[in-house]
């Protein structure tokens, strides 16, 4: 049998773990496992990613950028109560004992600590943290890049930072080792849960040895050695994870793209949760219009509107037809920012084409509406609805569509967010629901793109 080599991914003080881990796992399966872990954390990934190490812990991000060559064997489930008997951790961001700060927002304008920009528990989830209350750009006043999580606790402790972002089973060992160290440094909040780094596979190994090495973790915890070495360093067990189980990572990590902690960098708060969330309103304001306007029985072809604010609004309904089954439809929702600066040909030639679009979709095999809004800043919202998927992609694959998006749009607008989802039961429905976005921004001279997945 082959020799297999284990690393680790995972912070400095987890090292003795996977180094007596590779000694268990070669005495349970009666194979040969030796351990790398070389004190260039890039060597070890490098290592994992080239196959030359088959076995692997590391941060659940690179893990979700990796699986055309890892697959997945278990997950750690911590002891301490507060992960409840799950595979998860949280991110502990973490201040100086003596320092005032009591609450998430006290960090404003202050200085970060993070062990490197590829962290999820350093970096990734204070992003989506940031994300999730709104603030895309420019929270903190400083971000210092220190290499580990070790280096950025010493760096709150010495005062060269305000803060970090610390994983939650690294600073827990950190205090097990030291525990004068919890004298010097407290708690301000806790991000997450997240799911727990994962213990992985190169995908080159044999299904079988993948099996057994999975079977002997998962089991661990029932045999007196395993027991002893997991309870050593506040581990309750390992357990068997699903590649969805980590798709909270993805979603989390995708942030990283839109948010900037500081001011430097572009600012990106077109991408902001409360724009989409304020897109979804105008949809749903629409497909409220077309609603009313079924229910009347004046489903003309098309209608012009004005919002209570005055603002207009254009309804034209190609299918009414399709309102009636009551059947889920998709929608694609536009919303971009001008450019006021845009050339008068450019402007004059967006609406003619947009015009001829209009045209086109009321021919279209599957759509269904098409319906605008005016926005208080000026700019247009629009909804189109299609009687099947397919229908997006066939209008987004059309000529006239294709030459506006890719020859027109970046000339005529700064940003763009373009929305896809459903109305589960057509026009009936509750709520429009948003699956995803796409985030275009062409204001630094090459077109930036970012997808958000969205839950509802």
């Amino acid at each position: 049998m082959p020799e297999l080599t284990l690393t680790s991914m995972l912070a400095g003080n987890a090292d003795p773990l996977y180094a007596q881990l590779a000694q268990y796992l070669a005495g349970k399966l009666g194979c040969a496992i030796s351990i790398a872990l070389p004190a260039d954390w890039g060597r070890r990934q490098a290592m994992l990613d080239d196959g030359r190490a088959q076995v692997g812990a590391l941060c659940g991000w690179p893990y979700t950028k990796g699986t055309d060559h890892l697959g997945l064997l278990a997950a750690p489930v911590m002891m301490a109560p507060r992960y409840g008997d799950r595979p998860i951790y949280f991110s502990d961001v973490i201040v100086r004992a003596d320092r005032p700060q009591r609450l998430f927002s006290d960090l404003r304008g202050s200085r970060l600590a993070l062990n490197e920009m590829a962290s999820f528990s350093g970096h990734a989830i204070v992003c989506a943290e940031l994300d999730a209350i709104g603030v895309v750009h420019g929270y903190f006043g400083s971000v210092i890049a220190t290499g580990s999580h070790a280096a950025s606790i010493q760096a709150v402790i010495d005062g060269g930072a305000d803060a970090a972002a610390i994983d939650s089973t690294v600073l827990a060992r950190a205090l097990a080792i030291d525990p004068a160290l919890a004298r010097h440094i407290r708690i301000l909040v806790a991000l997450g849960p997240s799911p727990i780094p994962p213990i992985v596979c190169h995908l080159d190994v044999p299904v079988m040895m993948r099996d057994r090495l999975r079977d002997a973790l998962v089991a661990m915890h029932r045999d007196e050695l395993g027991a002893v070495l997991l309870s050593e360093f506040g581990y309750a067990r390992f357990q068997s994870v699903s590649d969805a189980d980590y798709d909270d990572i993805r979603r989390k990590g995708a942030t990283t793209q839109w948010v900037n902690l500081t001011a430097q960098g572009p600012d990106r708060s077109f991408a902001a949760r409360a724009e989409v969330e304020a897109d979804r309103k105008v949809l749903n304001g629409l497909k409220s219009d077309l609603l009313r306007a079924f229910e009347s029985g004046s489903m003309a072809f098309e209608q012009s509107l004005a919002s209570d604010s005055g603002l207009g609004r254009r309804l034209i309904v190609a299918k009414p037809e399709a309102f009636v089954a009551n059947k889920s439809l998709s929608v694609v929702g536009f919303f971009g920012q001008r450019n006021w600066d845009a050339p008068a040909a450019i402007v004059a030639e967006i609406g003619v084409v947009d015009a001829a679009l209009v045209r086109e979709m009321v021919d279209h095999e599957h759509a269904v509406a098409y319906c605008s809004a005016e926005l208080p800043d000026g700019n247009w919202g629009n909804l189109v609805i299609m009687a099947a998927p397919e229908g997006v992609h066939t209008w987004r694959e059309g000529a006239r569509h294709k030459y506006a998006a890719e020859s027109l749009s970046a000339r005529y607008y700064d940003t763009v967010r373009l929305h896809h989802g459903t109305l589960s039961d057509g026009l009936g429905s509750e709520q429009l629901k948003l699956h995803r976005t796409r985030l275009f921004d062409y204001r630094h001279g090459q077109t930036w793109t970012a997808i958000r997945e969205l839950d509802a």
